[in-house]
């Protein structure tokens, strides 16, 4: 229940301007902050029923791509955010946690227009490793090609900030990135903390050759103020209006 409608409406933008042949979606679109190990907040819009709290969105979300781009493939790739549903069903009422997670799929597959592969972090699309990643150092795009030893591209998310790194070497280079997030930041649960590394509203577009080793990727930042948020690509801007707050609410508390 955190997504960042406008952001999301650019992605949709994006989506329909570039017709990807593979939509990489999940990677911590599910937060279940309820279930998580921070401090419970009185106001986390999911503490009814973690489950029902996130279909609608992810409904609603999945159709917004469909209809941008009605021909891609929608991949789904799990993240820690995910997860965290299944552990806290492990440790609390284990058994029913395959109850509980057939119902978490089920939501994911949102009626077969979803492709579930399994309880996966990656997905390989040739040269390309696309993955929710598990690095949060200060050097993370370096640090998945060197899990990588070098020889696949890695795009990431999970840190929720922009981050490249790129190595050539004797036959053919190789690059990765971590993109933005879709979401208000700093997190609902984070509110009264000082996050140690600032979330980057944005997302990336590859562009891959599956006969060869050729890998291309656009790391978009969104851009924001008081009014909008936009992202240039290809020479073009995408761009969607952010409401405005009414009452005494201030643009900073908006963002929170």
């Amino acid at each position: 229940p955190y997504q960042h409608a406008p952001a999301l409406d650019v992605a949709y933008q994006l989506l329909q301007h570039v017709q990807p042949q593979f939509t990489v979606v999940g990677s911590d679109y599910f937060d279940f902050s309820s279930l998580s190990s921070f401090p419970q907040d009185a106001d986390d819009a999911e503490r009814d029923d973690a489950l029902d709290a996130v279909e609608a969105p992810w409904n609603a979300h999945i159709a917004a791509i469909r209809r941008a781009a009605p021909r891609s493939t929608l991949v789904f790739v799990i993240g820690n955010h995910e997860k965290r549903i299944f552990d806290y069903i492990n440790r609390q009422a284990p058994q029913v946690r395959k109850t509980v997670w057939r119902r978490f799929v089920e939501i994911v597959r949102c009626g077969g227009r979803v492709l579930w592969l399994g309880e996966v972090d990656a997905v390989r699309f040739g040269p390309l490793r696309v993955m929710h990643g598990n690095r949060h150092n200060q050097h993370v795009a370096q640090s998945l090609l060197q899990d990588a030893a070098y020889q696949t591209s890695v795009m990431a998310g999970h840190v929720h900030r922009l981050t490249f790194a790129n190595k050539r070497g004797d036959d053919f280079p190789v690059s990765a990135v971590t993109s933005g997030c879709l979401c208000h930041y700093p997190a609902a649960y984070m509110k009264r903390k000082t996050p140690t590394q600032r979330w980057m509203l944005g997302t990336a577009i590859a562009e891959v050759n599956l006969r060869g080793r050729d890998v291309h990727i656009d790391n978009l930042e969104f851009q924001l103020d008081a009014t909008a948020v936009w992202a240039r690509y290809e020479r073009r801007t995408f761009s969607a209006a952010i409401p405005q707050p009414t009452g005494l609410i201030s643009f900073e508390d908006y963002l929170l």
